[in-house]
């Protein structure tokens, strides 16, 4: 392999019933199975089809019976200490969903299983407190810059470019991993998606979000490092530079921290190294390689 996998497992089709798919899911994997280079590390992001948030509509008003085969499915993965992410787009299933772990937490520690709401665009700031106090995690991705003028259509403009609210989450003290949600919804070029978390602006370069919800360039890298790392288990093996780390590395074009913003798009790899190995060279990028004896 030239590349590190964590993966989830999730529901596989509308038509699947998830309560028994959940329970074979349990009997076969525990969560952080595996190695560091394949390896499993739970239930999600689609517990159950009926639960599943849409895309950038309108505010959602969902019925409260469409969460209680979700309810089933979340008591079977913490009865078995399985850790699962969750697709949760708008506060209403925000907040129906850390009613009933609020309720389960009484009995069971949440903390420890390290859970995560992805996406999260429309939570607000009281179900940020709500979800930190409970030890669960974010999973943040740039897939608004791409669909800009549905999101203001559906959401208004004043709440969309406060969304998602990556300043006050940080603030807040909650974990926070990025990413890009490809390859359905985004492309999966990181450059792409930092360039987002630091100007705000879409991918036509026109400016969409406060300033007052963006990140510094070294906040938004250690999202996608040492951010990622926490959601798999493995922040003392990855996700920095550092003696005793996975010496996974990449030696890129230009200097992220320096460039000028709108450059942080192009940046790519010249060379990047897996395990201390090279998995890729850039030829004509004029890098040497020199094997010490």
């Amino acid at each position: 392999m030239t590349l590190r996998v964590a993966y989830h497992v999730h529901s596989p089709s509308p038509d699947v019933d998830e309560v028994p798919f959940t329970a074979q899911l349990v009997a076969f994997r525990h969560h952080y199975e595996g190695d560091a280079w394949l390896r499993f590390v739970g239930s999600g992001e689609v517990l159950t089809w009926e639960a599943w948030d849409p895309g950038f509509v309108a505010p959602l008003r969902r019925d409260p019976r469409t969460m209680e085969r979700w309810k089933q499915v979340v008591r079977l993965l913490l009865r078995n200490r399985m850790r699962f992410s969750y697709h949760a787009v708008h506060d209403d299933t925000i907040t129906q969903a850390l009613n009933f772990l609020e309720e389960i937490a009484r009995e069971v520690p949440l903390a420890p299983l390290r859970i995560t709401f992805e996406h999260v665009e429309d939570i607000s700031e009281y179900n940020i407190r709500r979800a930190v106090r409970l030890g669960i995690g974010f999973g943040v991705q740039n897939r608004l810059s791409w669909d800009t003028p549905e999101l203001l259509r559906n959401w208004g403009g004043e709440k969309a470019r406060h969304t998602p609210p990556l300043r006050l989450m940080l603030g807040l003290g909650a974990k926070v991993a990025a990413g890009t949600d490809a390859i359905r919804v985004n492309n999966y070029n990181p450059w792409v998606s930092l360039y987002w978390f630091v100007t705000g602006k879409d991918i036509t370069g026109e400016p969409t979000r406060v300033p007052s919800q963006l990140l510094t360039r070294v906040e938004a890298l250690r999202l996608y490092t040492a951010g990622g790392a926490w959601v798999t288990g493995e922040e003392r093996s990855k996700g920095v530079l550092a003696p005793g780390y996975l010496a996974d590395l990449a030696v890129l074009s230009e200097d992220y921290f320096s460039v000028a913003e709108e450059r942080i798009p192009t940046i790519r790899s010249v060379l990047t190294m897996v395990g201390g190995r090279v998995v890729y060279l850039d030829q004509g990028a004029g890098v040497r390689i020199y094997e010490s004896r």
